[in-house]
């Protein structure tokens, strides 16, 4: 969901927060580095996020970070043209047993 800051912070948490211990938290979207595309992305740098940015908002004590990353992908742009593409990447487990 790419949605802004303040909105984004509270959907975080809300995500974090129905993890079960020893589950998996996963977030994945469009990274900001496609604004300097022509991929066709909505002129909004601030619906845009890094993996950095959801690692920062979770307790380094709960959560093990298996994956942080902006993972670049082949696509086609509005116009036909091959471009390449970047997705925010997150992958966190929450510490403890179920």
């Amino acid at each position: 969901m790419h949605l802004p800051p303040s909105q984004r912070l509270s959907l975080f948490e809300g995500l974090a927060h129905s993890v079960v211990p020893g589950g998996t938290l996963l977030i994945v979207a469009h990274h900001s580095s496609d604004l300097h595309t022509t991929a066709g992305r909505p002129h909004m740098p601030e619906l845009f996020y890094s993996a950095e940015e959801i690692a920062t908002s979770l307790d380094p004590e709960a959560w093990d970070i298996m994956t942080n990353a902006a993972v670049g992908r082949s696509a086609t742009d509005p116009e036909g043209c091959a471009i390449t593409v970047h997705d925010t990447v997150f992958r966190a487990r929450r510490r403890g047993q179920v």
